[in-house]
């Protein structure tokens, strides 16, 4: 909890700063570094973060069938565990899956990237996006998608 807090004063922070901030390079990078920060706590969390993170651990280890699941988050697993049977692999390739978007959408969109990641952790999203694996990655690519068909209309 208090890598969240440190975070979340940090970004409040660099939030106030960013005006000051001149060379883009510099916000870009530091955006850069706290985005990666934070799809590295959600990618190396332990298996008992997130309320259904045990239950697909449990599918992608082979002691709950596949087949209760859709056929893509199954194929996804059987596609995983090809390459790795730790279970933590699932975990940091769902959380990549998950927070790019995401983290591309506010570079590229938002002027202020540091209390864009400062709402994202303060309104919970991060949150969710942490107890929901399933669901989180079937609605990852829905926001870039959504900008991009905004665009396209006007």
């Amino acid at each position: 909890m208090e890598i969240y807090l440190l975070i979340m004063g940090l970004l409040v922070v660099l939030s106030m700063a960013n005006p000051i901030i001149k060379k883009e390079e510099i916000n870009k990078l530091l955006f850069t570094a706290i985005a990666v920060i934070l799809i590295l706590l959600a990618g190396l969390r332990h298996y008992s973060v997130g309320r259904d993170t045990l239950q697909y651990i449990n599918a992608y280890t082979g002691i709950t069938p596949l087949d209760r699941y859709e056929l893509g988050f199954s194929s996804f697993l059987n596609l995983l565990y090809k390459f790795s049977t730790d279970f933590q692999f699932l975990i940091f390739v769902s959380s990549v899956i998950i927070f790019i978007p995401i983290m591309y959408l506010i570079f590229r969109h938002s002027k202020n990237y540091y209390f864009s990641l400062y709402l994202l952790i303060a309104f919970n999203y991060y949150a969710i996006y942490l107890n929901a694996m399933r669901q989180s990655m079937g609605m990852a690519p829905r926001p870039i998608l959504g900008v991009s068909a905004i665009k396209d209309s006007t």
